[in-house]
Protein backbone atom coordinates (compact mmCIF):
# COMPACT_ATOMS: atom_id res chain seq x y z
CA UNK A 1 0.00 0.00 0.00
CA UNK A 2 1.31 3.47 -0.94
CA UNK A 3 2.24 5.27 2.31
CA UNK A 4 1.40 8.64 0.74
CA UNK A 5 -2.11 7.36 0.08
CA UNK A 6 -2.52 6.30 3.70
CA UNK A 7 -1.27 9.67 4.91
CA UNK A 8 -3.78 11.45 2.68
CA UNK A 9 -6.58 9.26 4.10
CA UNK A 10 -5.32 10.12 7.61
CA UNK A 11 -5.51 13.84 6.81
CA UNK A 12 -8.98 13.70 5.27
CA UNK A 13 -10.43 11.58 8.09
CA UNK A 14 -8.97 13.95 10.68
CA UNK A 15 -10.50 16.98 8.93
CA UNK A 16 -13.81 15.14 8.49
CA UNK A 17 -13.92 14.48 12.22
CA UNK A 18 -12.89 18.03 13.23
CA UNK A 19 -14.71 20.39 10.89
CA UNK A 20 -16.30 18.28 8.18
CA UNK A 21 -15.16 17.85 4.56
CA UNK A 22 -15.91 20.04 1.58
CA UNK A 23 -17.38 18.41 -1.50
CA UNK A 24 -14.04 18.12 -3.33
CA UNK A 25 -12.34 16.55 -0.32
CA UNK A 26 -15.21 14.09 0.19
CA UNK A 27 -14.94 13.04 -3.45
CA UNK A 28 -11.19 12.66 -3.04
CA UNK A 29 -11.69 10.42 0.00
CA UNK A 30 -14.23 8.32 -1.90
CA UNK A 31 -11.75 7.99 -4.78
CA UNK A 32 -8.99 6.82 -2.43
CA UNK A 33 -11.26 4.15 -0.90
CA UNK A 34 -12.84 2.86 -4.10
CA UNK A 35 -11.96 -0.77 -4.90
CA UNK A 36 -9.17 -0.82 -2.32
CA UNK A 37 -9.89 -3.17 0.62
CA UNK A 38 -6.63 -2.21 2.39
CA UNK A 39 -7.47 1.50 2.24
CA UNK A 40 -11.04 0.79 3.36
CA UNK A 41 -9.82 -1.21 6.36
CA UNK A 42 -7.40 1.59 7.26
CA UNK A 43 -10.25 4.10 7.00
CA UNK A 44 -12.47 1.92 9.19
CA UNK A 45 -9.79 1.68 11.88
CA UNK A 46 -9.26 5.46 11.86
CA UNK A 47 -12.93 6.32 12.23
CA UNK A 48 -13.46 3.60 14.85
CA UNK A 49 -10.66 5.22 16.87
CA UNK A 50 -12.32 8.64 16.58
CA UNK A 51 -15.64 7.22 17.76
CA UNK A 52 -13.97 5.44 20.69
CA UNK A 53 -12.15 8.64 21.71
CA UNK A 54 -15.40 10.60 21.55
CA UNK A 55 -17.09 8.09 23.84
CA UNK A 56 -14.14 8.21 26.26
CA UNK A 57 -14.13 12.03 26.34
CA UNK A 58 -17.90 12.18 26.78
CA UNK A 59 -17.96 9.60 29.57
CA UNK A 60 -18.33 10.72 33.17
CA UNK A 61 -16.06 8.54 35.34
CA UNK A 62 -18.46 8.98 38.22
CA UNK A 63 -21.27 7.36 36.28
CA UNK A 64 -19.61 4.20 35.06
CA UNK A 65 -21.79 2.00 37.23
CA UNK A 66 -25.02 1.10 35.43
CA UNK A 67 -27.95 3.33 36.38
CA UNK A 68 -30.12 0.31 37.11
CA UNK A 69 -27.58 -0.81 39.70
CA UNK A 70 -27.21 2.65 41.24
CA UNK A 71 -30.93 3.18 41.58
CA UNK A 72 -31.84 -0.37 42.49
CA UNK A 73 -34.60 -0.17 39.89
CA UNK A 74 -35.19 -1.71 36.50
CA UNK A 75 -32.52 -3.69 34.67
CA UNK A 76 -31.22 -2.59 31.26
CA UNK A 77 -33.59 -5.09 29.66
CA UNK A 78 -36.52 -3.59 31.59
CA UNK A 79 -35.88 0.12 31.23
CA UNK A 80 -39.08 1.93 32.35
CA UNK A 81 -38.66 4.69 29.77
CA UNK A 82 -38.44 2.27 26.86
CA UNK A 83 -41.48 2.55 24.56
CA UNK A 84 -43.62 -0.54 24.85
CA UNK A 85 -45.94 -0.47 21.88
CA UNK A 86 -44.12 1.17 18.97
CA UNK A 87 -43.75 -1.04 15.90
CA UNK A 88 -40.34 0.33 14.93
CA UNK A 89 -37.10 -1.15 16.22
CA UNK A 90 -34.78 1.72 15.25
CA UNK A 91 -32.21 2.64 17.88
CA UNK A 92 -30.18 5.85 18.09
CA UNK A 93 -27.53 7.26 20.41
CA UNK A 94 -28.78 10.01 22.73
CA UNK A 95 -27.07 12.87 24.63
CA UNK A 96 -24.57 13.16 26.22
CA UNK A 97 -23.08 11.03 23.48
CA UNK A 98 -23.77 13.49 20.65
CA UNK A 99 -20.12 13.85 19.70
CA UNK A 100 -19.63 10.11 19.38
CA UNK A 101 -22.87 9.81 17.43
CA UNK A 102 -21.74 12.44 14.94
CA UNK A 103 -18.58 10.46 14.19
CA UNK A 104 -20.58 7.24 13.91
CA UNK A 105 -23.01 8.88 11.48
CA UNK A 106 -20.09 10.04 9.31
CA UNK A 107 -18.76 6.48 9.30
CA UNK A 108 -22.03 4.69 8.58
CA UNK A 109 -23.17 7.28 6.07
CA UNK A 110 -19.96 7.12 4.09
CA UNK A 111 -19.91 3.31 4.12
CA UNK A 112 -23.53 3.34 2.93
CA UNK A 113 -22.58 5.76 0.12
CA UNK A 114 -19.90 3.43 -1.18
CA UNK A 115 -22.11 0.37 -0.74
CA UNK A 116 -24.87 1.96 -2.84
CA UNK A 117 -22.41 2.72 -5.62
CA UNK A 118 -21.10 -0.87 -5.53
CA UNK A 119 -17.58 0.31 -4.67
CA UNK A 120 -17.11 -0.92 -1.12
CA UNK A 121 -15.50 -4.30 -0.54
CA UNK A 122 -16.76 -6.42 2.35
CA UNK A 123 -13.18 -7.32 3.30
CA UNK A 124 -12.26 -5.93 6.71
CA UNK A 125 -15.65 -4.28 7.32
CA UNK A 126 -17.83 -6.91 9.00
CA UNK A 127 -19.16 -4.78 11.85
CA UNK A 128 -21.08 -2.08 10.02
CA UNK A 129 -22.77 -3.98 7.24
CA UNK A 130 -25.93 -1.89 7.59
CA UNK A 131 -27.99 0.32 9.83
CA UNK A 132 -30.01 -1.64 12.36
CA UNK A 133 -33.82 -1.42 12.25
CA UNK A 134 -34.04 -1.96 16.00
CA UNK A 135 -35.04 0.90 18.25
CA UNK A 136 -34.35 0.13 21.88
CA UNK A 137 -30.91 -0.01 23.45
CA UNK A 138 -29.14 -1.28 26.53
CA UNK A 139 -27.15 0.95 28.84
CA UNK A 140 -24.14 -1.38 28.98
CA UNK A 141 -22.96 -4.82 27.91
CA UNK A 142 -21.22 -7.50 29.99
CA UNK A 143 -17.58 -8.29 29.27
CA UNK A 144 -16.67 -11.72 27.84
CA UNK A 145 -14.58 -13.64 30.33
CA UNK A 146 -14.08 -16.97 28.52
CA UNK A 147 -14.82 -18.59 25.15
CA UNK A 148 -15.76 -22.26 24.99
CA UNK A 149 -17.56 -24.87 22.89
CA UNK A 150 -20.91 -23.41 24.00
CA UNK A 151 -19.88 -19.85 23.16
CA UNK A 152 -18.69 -17.00 25.36
CA UNK A 153 -19.20 -16.69 29.10
CA UNK A 154 -19.91 -13.22 30.46
CA UNK A 155 -19.13 -11.28 33.62
CA UNK A 156 -21.86 -11.78 36.18
CA UNK A 157 -21.15 -8.79 38.42
CA UNK A 158 -21.89 -5.16 37.69
CA UNK A 159 -18.19 -4.27 37.76
CA UNK A 160 -17.66 -6.47 34.72
CA UNK A 161 -20.02 -4.51 32.49
CA UNK A 162 -18.55 -2.45 29.71
CA UNK A 163 -18.29 1.27 30.57
CA UNK A 164 -19.99 2.51 27.41
CA UNK A 165 -22.87 4.63 26.18
CA UNK A 166 -26.23 3.16 25.31
CA UNK A 167 -25.62 0.07 23.16
CA UNK A 168 -27.88 0.19 20.11
CA UNK A 169 -29.28 -3.08 18.87
CA UNK A 170 -27.76 -4.54 15.72
CA UNK A 171 -24.13 -5.46 15.05
CA UNK A 172 -22.19 -4.61 18.22
CA UNK A 173 -18.59 -4.65 19.42
CA UNK A 174 -18.06 -6.83 22.49
CA UNK A 175 -15.23 -6.46 24.98
CA UNK A 176 -13.14 -9.46 25.94
CA UNK A 177 -10.79 -9.73 28.91
CA UNK A 178 -7.34 -8.17 28.44
CA UNK A 179 -8.61 -5.47 26.10
CA UNK A 180 -9.60 -7.54 23.08
CA UNK A 181 -12.77 -6.90 21.09
CA UNK A 182 -15.13 -9.20 19.21
CA UNK A 183 -18.31 -9.17 17.14
CA UNK A 184 -21.84 -9.85 18.27
CA UNK A 185 -25.41 -9.20 17.19
CA UNK A 186 -27.94 -7.72 19.62
CA UNK A 187 -31.68 -7.64 18.96
CA UNK A 188 -34.70 -6.51 20.91
CA UNK A 189 -37.92 -8.49 21.19
CA UNK A 190 -40.80 -6.11 21.81
CA UNK A 191 -43.85 -6.99 23.96
CA UNK A 192 -46.20 -9.30 22.07
CA UNK A 193 -43.55 -10.08 19.48
CA UNK A 194 -42.15 -13.48 18.50
CA UNK A 195 -38.82 -14.45 16.97
CA UNK A 196 -37.83 -17.64 15.23
CA UNK A 197 -34.16 -18.44 14.59
CA UNK A 198 -32.84 -21.09 12.19
CA UNK A 199 -29.13 -21.96 12.47
CA UNK A 200 -27.32 -23.26 9.37
CA UNK A 201 -23.71 -24.43 8.95
CA UNK A 202 -21.36 -24.91 6.00
CA UNK A 203 -17.86 -25.11 7.47
CA UNK A 204 -14.78 -27.31 7.54
CA UNK A 205 -13.80 -26.20 11.02
CA UNK A 206 -15.79 -26.57 14.22
CA UNK A 207 -18.28 -23.71 14.66
CA UNK A 208 -20.87 -22.90 17.32
CA UNK A 209 -23.70 -20.36 17.66
CA UNK A 210 -24.73 -19.08 21.10
CA UNK A 211 -27.94 -17.25 22.08
CA UNK A 212 -28.08 -15.49 25.44
CA UNK A 213 -30.52 -13.02 26.95
CA UNK A 214 -29.05 -9.85 28.43
CA UNK A 215 -31.00 -9.78 31.67
CA UNK A 216 -29.04 -7.41 33.92
CA UNK A 217 -29.71 -7.38 37.66
CA UNK A 218 -27.90 -10.18 39.50
CA UNK A 219 -27.80 -12.36 36.39
CA UNK A 220 -26.12 -10.40 33.60
CA UNK A 221 -26.93 -13.04 30.99
CA UNK A 222 -29.27 -16.00 30.75
CA UNK A 223 -28.19 -18.86 28.50
CA UNK A 224 -30.92 -19.73 26.03
CA UNK A 225 -29.42 -22.21 23.57
CA UNK A 226 -26.32 -23.08 21.54
CA UNK A 227 -25.91 -24.92 18.23
CA UNK A 228 -22.79 -26.55 16.82
CA UNK A 229 -21.65 -28.53 13.78
CA UNK A 230 -19.69 -31.22 15.58
CA UNK A 231 -20.70 -34.77 14.66
CA UNK A 232 -20.98 -37.10 11.69
CA UNK A 233 -23.53 -36.55 8.94
CA UNK A 234 -24.06 -36.32 5.18
CA UNK A 235 -21.68 -33.93 3.43
CA UNK A 236 -22.42 -31.52 0.56
CA UNK A 237 -20.65 -32.28 -2.70
CA UNK A 238 -18.52 -29.16 -2.25
CA UNK A 239 -17.41 -30.09 1.29
CA UNK A 240 -13.70 -30.37 1.96
CA UNK A 241 -12.81 -34.09 1.99
CA UNK A 242 -10.42 -33.41 4.89
CA UNK A 243 -13.30 -32.25 7.09
CA UNK A 244 -14.11 -34.87 9.70
CA UNK A 245 -17.02 -35.12 12.10
CA UNK A 246 -18.85 -32.10 10.70
CA UNK A 247 -22.57 -31.65 10.14
CA UNK A 248 -24.01 -29.36 7.48
CA UNK A 249 -27.18 -27.48 6.65
CA UNK A 250 -29.95 -26.71 9.15
CA UNK A 251 -28.76 -27.84 12.57
CA UNK A 252 -31.07 -26.03 14.95
CA UNK A 253 -34.23 -24.01 15.58
CA UNK A 254 -35.02 -21.68 18.45
CA UNK A 255 -38.04 -19.48 19.05
CA UNK A 256 -39.19 -17.12 21.74
CA UNK A 257 -42.25 -14.97 22.40
CA UNK A 258 -42.18 -11.92 24.65
CA UNK A 259 -45.22 -12.18 26.90
CA UNK A 260 -44.01 -9.43 29.24
CA UNK A 261 -44.75 -5.70 29.04
CA UNK A 262 -41.04 -4.85 28.65
CA UNK A 263 -38.57 -5.14 25.75
CA UNK A 264 -36.22 -8.11 26.01
CA UNK A 265 -32.70 -8.21 24.55
CA UNK A 266 -30.84 -11.16 23.07
CA UNK A 267 -27.22 -11.48 21.95
CA UNK A 268 -25.93 -13.80 19.21
CA UNK A 269 -22.26 -14.80 19.02
CA UNK A 270 -20.36 -17.24 16.82
CA UNK A 271 -17.21 -19.08 17.88
CA UNK A 272 -14.90 -21.48 16.08
CA UNK A 273 -11.69 -23.46 16.17
CA UNK A 274 -9.16 -23.69 13.37
CA UNK A 275 -9.97 -26.22 10.64
CA UNK A 276 -6.93 -28.27 11.62
CA UNK A 277 -6.60 -27.50 15.33
CA UNK A 278 -3.73 -28.43 17.61
CA UNK A 279 -4.49 -30.29 20.86
CA UNK A 280 -4.14 -27.01 22.76
CA UNK A 281 -6.15 -24.90 20.28
CA UNK A 282 -8.46 -22.42 21.99
CA UNK A 283 -11.85 -21.21 20.82
CA UNK A 284 -12.03 -17.98 18.84
CA UNK A 285 -14.85 -15.50 18.35
CA UNK A 286 -15.91 -15.28 14.70
CA UNK A 287 -16.38 -12.16 12.58
CA UNK A 288 -19.87 -11.30 11.39
CA UNK A 289 -21.60 -9.68 8.44
CA UNK A 290 -25.22 -8.52 8.67
CA UNK A 291 -26.48 -9.51 5.22
CA UNK A 292 -30.20 -8.77 5.63
CA UNK A 293 -31.66 -6.40 8.21
CA UNK A 294 -35.37 -5.63 8.12
CA UNK A 295 -38.17 -5.38 10.66
CA UNK A 296 -39.38 -8.79 9.51
CA UNK A 297 -36.20 -10.66 8.57
CA UNK A 298 -32.57 -10.55 9.72
CA UNK A 299 -29.81 -12.76 8.35
CA UNK A 300 -26.34 -12.80 9.90
CA UNK A 301 -23.33 -14.72 8.63
CA UNK A 302 -20.21 -15.64 10.60
CA UNK A 303 -16.77 -16.24 9.11
CA UNK A 304 -14.18 -18.47 10.78
CA UNK A 305 -10.43 -18.46 10.21
CA UNK A 306 -10.73 -20.15 6.82
CA UNK A 307 -9.83 -23.58 5.44
CA UNK A 308 -6.72 -25.44 6.55
CA UNK A 309 -3.70 -23.96 4.74
CA UNK A 310 -0.83 -25.79 3.10
CA UNK A 311 2.11 -26.73 5.31
CA UNK A 312 4.05 -23.68 6.40
CA UNK A 313 1.32 -21.20 5.41
CA UNK A 314 -0.95 -19.15 7.65
CA UNK A 315 -4.76 -19.28 7.87
CA UNK A 316 -6.65 -16.74 5.77
CA UNK A 317 -10.35 -15.89 6.08
CA UNK A 318 -12.34 -16.46 2.89
CA UNK A 319 -15.01 -13.87 3.81
CA UNK A 320 -17.89 -16.04 2.60
CA UNK A 321 -19.79 -15.53 5.87
CA UNK A 322 -21.61 -18.85 5.54
CA UNK A 323 -19.56 -21.03 7.90
CA UNK A 324 -22.31 -20.33 10.40
CA UNK A 325 -25.49 -18.34 9.78
CA UNK A 326 -28.62 -17.31 11.67
CA UNK A 327 -31.90 -16.41 9.97
CA UNK A 328 -34.39 -14.60 12.23
CA UNK A 329 -38.09 -14.08 11.47
CA UNK A 330 -39.99 -11.54 13.60
CA UNK A 331 -43.80 -11.58 13.84
CA UNK A 332 -46.58 -10.15 15.96
CA UNK A 333 -49.89 -11.83 16.70
CA UNK A 334 -51.81 -9.15 14.80
CA UNK A 335 -49.80 -9.74 11.64
CA UNK A 336 -51.08 -13.27 11.18
CA UNK A 337 -54.53 -12.00 10.16
CA UNK A 338 -53.20 -9.01 8.20
CA UNK A 339 -51.21 -10.63 5.41
CA UNK A 340 -50.63 -8.57 2.31
CA UNK A 341 -52.22 -10.40 -0.57
CA UNK A 342 -50.17 -9.85 -3.70
CA UNK A 343 -47.00 -11.02 -5.38
CA UNK A 344 -43.68 -12.12 -3.99
CA UNK A 345 -41.83 -9.62 -1.80
CA UNK A 346 -38.02 -9.44 -1.87
CA UNK A 347 -35.93 -8.03 1.01
CA UNK A 348 -32.21 -7.38 0.53
CA UNK A 349 -29.49 -4.95 1.56
CA UNK A 350 -28.17 -4.90 -2.03
CA UNK A 351 -29.77 -3.27 -5.04
CA UNK A 352 -30.52 -5.84 -7.78
CA UNK A 353 -28.36 -5.72 -10.88
CA UNK A 354 -29.97 -4.75 -14.15
CA UNK A 355 -32.24 -7.50 -15.46
CA UNK A 356 -30.42 -7.66 -18.79
CA UNK A 357 -29.87 -11.33 -18.03
CA UNK A 358 -33.52 -12.25 -18.56
CA UNK A 359 -32.89 -13.67 -22.01
CA UNK A 360 -30.72 -16.28 -20.27
CA UNK A 361 -33.21 -17.13 -17.55
CA UNK A 362 -34.85 -20.24 -18.96
CA UNK A 363 -32.34 -22.78 -17.67
CA UNK A 364 -31.88 -23.06 -13.93
CA UNK A 365 -32.86 -24.74 -10.68
CA UNK A 366 -36.59 -24.41 -9.92
CA UNK A 367 -38.41 -24.91 -6.64
CA UNK A 368 -41.82 -24.22 -5.07
CA UNK A 369 -42.27 -21.57 -2.37
CA UNK A 370 -45.35 -22.50 -0.31
CA UNK A 371 -47.89 -19.92 0.92
CA UNK A 372 -46.92 -17.68 3.85
CA UNK A 373 -43.32 -18.89 3.63
CA UNK A 374 -40.01 -17.04 3.44
CA UNK A 375 -37.03 -18.19 1.37
CA UNK A 376 -33.65 -16.89 2.54
CA UNK A 377 -31.06 -16.88 -0.27
CA UNK A 378 -27.32 -16.53 0.24
CA UNK A 379 -24.74 -16.58 -2.54
CA UNK A 380 -20.96 -17.01 -2.62
CA UNK A 381 -18.48 -17.24 -5.46
CA UNK A 382 -15.03 -18.79 -5.56
CA UNK A 383 -14.48 -18.11 -9.28
CA UNK A 384 -11.72 -15.97 -10.73
CA UNK A 385 -13.92 -14.81 -13.62
CA UNK A 386 -17.16 -12.87 -13.84
CA UNK A 387 -20.02 -14.94 -12.45
CA UNK A 388 -23.51 -13.95 -11.35
CA UNK A 389 -26.81 -15.39 -10.19
CA UNK A 390 -30.45 -14.33 -10.18
CA UNK A 391 -33.67 -15.52 -8.56
CA UNK A 392 -36.70 -15.18 -10.85
CA UNK A 393 -40.45 -15.36 -10.35
CA UNK A 394 -41.33 -17.99 -12.95
CA UNK A 395 -44.91 -16.72 -13.40
CA UNK A 396 -44.06 -13.04 -13.95
CA UNK A 397 -40.42 -13.38 -15.13
CA UNK A 398 -39.50 -10.69 -12.59
CA UNK A 399 -35.94 -10.72 -11.25
CA UNK A 400 -36.51 -10.93 -7.50
CA UNK A 401 -32.83 -10.71 -6.57
CA UNK A 402 -29.51 -10.85 -8.37
CA UNK A 403 -25.88 -10.49 -7.44
CA UNK A 404 -22.61 -10.64 -9.34
CA UNK A 405 -18.88 -10.19 -8.89
CA UNK A 406 -19.23 -6.93 -10.75
CA UNK A 407 -20.76 -5.53 -7.55
CA UNK A 408 -18.40 -7.05 -5.01
CA UNK A 409 -14.95 -8.60 -5.11
CA UNK A 410 -15.61 -10.54 -1.91
CA UNK A 411 -16.35 -14.26 -1.84
CA UNK A 412 -19.66 -13.34 -0.26
CA UNK A 413 -22.21 -12.16 -2.84
CA UNK A 414 -24.84 -11.13 -0.32
CA UNK A 415 -28.24 -12.43 0.71
CA UNK A 416 -31.93 -11.81 0.17
CA UNK A 417 -35.24 -12.97 1.58
CA UNK A 418 -38.21 -13.62 -0.72
CA UNK A 419 -41.54 -13.81 1.08
CA UNK A 420 -44.66 -15.41 -0.37
CA UNK A 421 -47.49 -13.63 1.51
CA UNK A 422 -50.20 -15.15 -0.68
CA UNK A 423 -52.38 -18.22 -0.27
CA UNK A 424 -50.97 -19.94 -3.37
CA UNK A 425 -47.68 -21.68 -4.09
CA UNK A 426 -45.16 -19.69 -6.15
CA UNK A 427 -42.48 -21.06 -8.47
CA UNK A 428 -38.94 -19.63 -8.30
CA UNK A 429 -36.00 -20.29 -10.62
CA UNK A 430 -32.33 -19.75 -9.69
CA UNK A 431 -30.06 -19.13 -12.67
CA UNK A 432 -26.27 -18.90 -12.74
CA UNK A 433 -24.48 -17.03 -15.53
CA UNK A 434 -20.88 -16.20 -16.42
CA UNK A 435 -18.60 -14.62 -18.96
CA UNK A 436 -16.06 -16.99 -20.55
CA UNK A 437 -12.65 -16.72 -18.94
CA UNK A 438 -10.88 -16.29 -22.29
CA UNK A 439 -13.15 -13.44 -23.42
CA UNK A 440 -12.49 -9.75 -22.87
CA UNK A 441 -14.27 -6.48 -23.48
CA UNK A 442 -17.53 -4.90 -22.26
CA UNK A 443 -19.55 -6.32 -25.14
CA UNK A 444 -18.91 -9.97 -24.29
CA UNK A 445 -22.27 -11.68 -23.71
CA UNK A 446 -23.16 -13.62 -20.59
CA UNK A 447 -23.68 -17.38 -20.80
CA UNK A 448 -25.79 -19.71 -18.71
CA UNK A 449 -23.85 -21.85 -16.21
CA UNK A 450 -24.37 -25.55 -15.63
CA UNK A 451 -25.87 -26.35 -12.23
CA UNK A 452 -26.09 -29.18 -9.74
CA UNK A 453 -27.74 -29.71 -6.37
CA UNK A 454 -24.87 -29.98 -3.88
CA UNK A 455 -26.86 -30.66 -0.72
CA UNK A 456 -30.51 -31.11 0.21
CA UNK A 457 -32.60 -31.61 3.30
CA UNK A 458 -36.19 -30.62 4.18
CA UNK A 459 -36.68 -26.87 3.63
CA UNK A 460 -32.99 -26.34 2.81
CA UNK A 461 -30.78 -26.92 -0.21
CA UNK A 462 -27.53 -25.73 -1.80
CA UNK A 463 -27.19 -25.46 -5.58
CA UNK A 464 -23.85 -24.89 -7.33
CA UNK A 465 -23.08 -23.40 -10.74
CA UNK A 466 -20.10 -24.11 -12.99
CA UNK A 467 -18.67 -21.68 -15.55
CA UNK A 468 -16.76 -22.30 -18.78
CA UNK A 469 -13.55 -23.41 -17.09
CA UNK A 470 -15.16 -26.87 -17.01
CA UNK A 471 -13.46 -28.00 -13.83
CA UNK A 472 -16.80 -29.38 -12.61
CA UNK A 473 -16.34 -27.91 -9.13
CA UNK A 474 -19.80 -26.27 -9.21
CA UNK A 475 -18.45 -23.70 -6.82
CA UNK A 476 -18.15 -20.73 -9.16
CA UNK A 477 -21.46 -19.57 -7.70
CA UNK A 478 -22.99 -21.39 -4.75
CA UNK A 479 -26.49 -20.50 -3.55
CA UNK A 480 -28.06 -21.79 -0.34
CA UNK A 481 -31.82 -21.52 0.15
CA UNK A 482 -33.61 -21.88 3.48
CA UNK A 483 -37.42 -22.02 3.49
CA UNK A 484 -39.25 -21.28 6.72
CA UNK A 485 -42.94 -20.57 7.48
CA UNK A 486 -43.61 -16.97 8.51
CA UNK A 487 -46.26 -17.86 11.07
CA UNK A 488 -46.18 -20.89 13.32
CA UNK A 489 -46.38 -21.76 16.98
CA UNK A 490 -43.46 -20.37 19.02
CA UNK A 491 -42.01 -21.74 22.19
CA UNK A 492 -38.69 -21.87 23.99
Amino acid sequence: MNTNKLREIDRLVSEMHDDGLAGDDMRQLEHLLTDDPIAQKHYWQLVSTHVALCVAVSSNPGQMEPSWKRSGGATPAHTPNSPKTSRSRFSFFRPPWLLAAAAAVLLVGFVALLNRSGKMSNVGLPRVASQSPFRTSLEQMPTITQVSWEGPSFATNAGGWQPAANVSAGAVTLHVNEGEVADGYLFCLMPGESVKLVATFDATGENSLSVVEIAGSERATVKKVSFHNSGAGPKPLHANPAARDRRYGVLGHWSEVNTTEYPRHFLLTGVHKLANPSPTESWRLSKIAVLIEDETVVHIGWDDSGPAPADGEAYHEDYDYDDLAASLIFTRDAEVSQLTRGGLRAITNLQPTADTYLSLSEDGHEFDLPPETAAVFKAASEANDLNAMMAIDVDTQEVLWSSSKELTQSTNLGAACVINPTSTTKRIRIVGIHKPHDSKGPGVPWRVSAFKTLYEQPRFFIVGFDDSVEDSDFNDVRVSVLMTPMFEQHGT
